[in-house]
Order: structure tokens, then sequence, then C-alpha cells
């Protein structure tokens, strides 16, 4: 015979079973019941992109606040202001060409980066066809916001690359003028004034004349243009074809800059009006140089020197500053400092900054030396093709879902 629960004058049980609780849902659980908004993104957009990828896939608002367009914008200037570390183009001591990342804090590296060093996977070779770990020639064109720009050597193609988050995507319009022996000079930079980003090409004819075409990355369309700025360069060189030696520099400002190499002067395109124009040199100061080359140096226009007084060796860092008019002059350079290399004259690939007191010159050999201290790091390269200051950002490709 069963026994009867308990009522209570109602007629209703006097206890009742407790329903099963359900753990909260990730999006109420995860909608900051503790902390404002504005003070988790300000949290947020101090963690690397690995972990705000991660991140996004906890719940449908942390996905929506991470690739939010002003969250993109305070993470990637907070990368800029605190994250900015250098990316390496170079031939690994493997005999494959990699591109890296070395950041900014040497903290417990015991003189050693080696393990400090992140090596990027390279997605876009895969997609189109490039065997897995063969060596495959590409030209750097350029980066900007965490985005760089490529030109894969045997094919032709352009390819734009968020190192961080893996996206990419191509531009194959005209695969057969995209061969980079066909130009004379090509970059990549950013119309801040439209939002965009453009690749810039230029092809010179022997005996005088030059072909400008620029890419807008959003629209995938390449456009000629006539620039009679740019036609002049011929007039003042004798129709003499000008040869640039240097890989393009872009600065903060959107612009791509380029070296002349026999009259030292400094080529500049502003992506915003799509305009060509020279920036002289510091060239009275600098009477005995032997090399020059432009770098970034805190995302500004920068000249390394090499120059000799009474048989010693000097190498200067030179900061070119237009003083936000945009208007381009000699004045305009000031030198930030002048050090003896102590050896044989040899040009650095780019300046590796650290901290306030500790920044490396990064040589093609793959070596670093502080200039403060003379204090030298070995990198993992046998080769270095290209080096550059980088912050890894969330900057989406433009035109990719």
């Amino acid at each position: 015979m069963k026994r009867e629960r308990p009522k209570d004058r109602s007629g209703e049980l006097a206890f009742k079973p407790k329903k099963p609780q359900t753990a909260p849902s990730v999006d109420e659980e995860l909608l900051f019941p503790f902390l404002p908004e504005h003070i988790v993104t300000e949290i947020l957009v101090r963690l690397p992109p690995k972990s705000l990828l991660r991140f996004r896939c906890l719940s449908h608002h942390h996905s929506n606040l991470i690739q939010s367009p002003n969250f993109v914008a305070a993470h990637a200037g907070h990368a800029h202001r605190n994250r900015t570390g250098l990316l390496v183009y170079a031939n690994s001591q493997s005999g494959k060409d990699v591109v890296s990342f070395i950041p900014s804090k040497l903290e417990g590296s015991g003189g050693t980066i080696n393990g400090l060093v992140s090596a990027f996977p390279l997605p876009f070779l895969k997609k189109k066809g490039y065997g897995v770990g063969k060596s495959t020639s590409f030209q750097c064109a350029g980066s900007f916001n965490g985005l760089v720009c490529f030109i894969l050597d045997t094919r032709g193609y352009w390819v734009l690359w968020n190192p961080a988050t893996d996206q990419f995507c191509f531009d194959v319009s005209q695969p057969e003028k995209n061969l980079p022996r066909n130009h004379t000079i090509a970059g990549f930079g950013y119309d801040s004034a439209a939002s965009e980003y453009k690749s810039v090409r230029v092809s010179c004819n022997h005996g005088g004349g030059a072909q400008v075409e620029v890419l807008n990355w959003a629209e995938r369309h390449w456009t000629e243009i006539q620039d009679e700025s740019f036609h002049a360069i011929f007039t003042a060189t004798e129709y003499r074809e000008p040869h640039f030696h240097k890989p393009p520099v872009t600065t903060n400002n959107g612009r791509v800059h380029w070296m002349e190499s026999s009259s030292g002067m400094v080529l500049s395109f502003k992506p915003h009006d799509e305009k060509f124009e020279w920036v002289s040199t510091p060239e009275a100061s600098l009477p005995w140089s032997i090399q020059r080359s432009i770098c970034a140096w805190k995302g500004s226009l920068a000249m390394l020197v090499q120059h000799e007084i009474q048989q010693d060796s000097l190498l200067s860092l030179w900061l070119y500053n237009d003083g936000g008019g945009g208007e381009l002059s000699s004045s305009s350079w000031s030198t930030l400092f002048t050090i003896s290399t102590m050896g044989p004259p040899c040009m650095p690939e780019a300046i590796w900054r650290v901290d306030a007191q500790s920044s490396f010159l990064l040589y093609i050999n793959g070596s670093a030396c502080n200039y403060n201290n003379g204090k030298r790091l070995k990198l993992p390269y046998v080769c270095i093709y290209r080096a550059f200051e980088f912050a890894q950002t969330l900057v989406p490709i433009p035109g990719c879902s």
C-alpha cells in the first residue's frame, strides 16, 4: 500500500518537488552584469587578435562587439601605440621563405629571441596552388594598419593579407601586367579621407613615358591615371629611367615612399588625390654620405644615412616632419641620433624599437645591434628581404565577408 504525500488544507502538496535549475546561457552569463560595457571594451582592446578571435565564439554579444567598426578601430589604435613589433620577410635557417613577427618586448629572452618569434602560415600560397613548404618568391608592396600587400613573383597575383586573422584576397584582373618585372615601382597605401586601401604600380618605358595605375581594393579595379607630376620625373632626369633600389615605405598618413638611387631623393605617392611629389633629402647637411635608405620610425618617414668624417664611419637617423601641411622640403628633416658603426659601412634594413631606451638596427644577414650599448642579437634568419614596423590588428580585408 502506497503512502500518500502530506497535503496542506487546500489539498495541495505540502512539499513541492523542486524544478531542476538550468544553467544560464552563455549570453546571459556574459552580459557584463558587474562591469560597465565601456570598461569591458577598454579591457578587450588590450588583448592580442588571437585571444579576441577565440572570445568571439563565446557569445553573439562578444562577436558583435569585437567585429564592430568602432572596436576594430580602437583596438588598432591601441596596438599601434603599445604593441608595435617588427614584421620580417626573410629566408629562414631551414631554407624556406617565411613571414614572422618579432614583438617589441624582450623580457626573459636571455640574449636570444628565437622563442619570441612567431611565424605566420601563408594561406594564400596554398590557395593558388603553390607547393606547401617550397620556397616561393614574392615581393612586398607595403603594409598599413595591420594589412600587408604582396605580389607573387612567378604568377603576378596581388594579394592583400591580414596575418593576425589569416584573412586574404587576391586581385587577378590582369595577372600578365602584375608581374614585378614589368614595374618600376609598386606600393600599397591608404586614403584616410575615403577610408580606402589602394595599391599603385608604375611601368616605365625605356626612352621616356610611364603608365601609372591605381587599384582600389574595395572595388578590385585598376584605373589608369594621368599624373603630370610623375611624368615630370623624366623631364628632370633627361628621360633617363629612374631606379628605385629599395622597397617602399608606408607611413601613418597612408602615403607611400620610394627612394631614387641616383639622385637620393624620395618619391611620395598620396592615395587621396592619387598624385606624386618629390621629397628633398637633407643633402646639404651630409656632404660625405655613402649610402642612404628610407624606413619608418614610429610611423613617420625616416632616413638612415651612412657617412664618413675623418675616416670614422657614422650612421645617422633623420626624421621627416611635414608639420601637418603636406609641404615637402629639405628643411623638414631633423636628426635623431648619430652613432659610430665600428667597422666597414653596412646599411641596416630596418630599425626595431624595443622600448624608449633600447632599439636595434636590423641587418640583412639576420643580426641585430643595439645602437645604445652595442649589444648584438642573432635572429633565426639567413637573409632578410624586408622588415618593417608592424602591429597586429583585426582590420578586415575590404570587400571580403
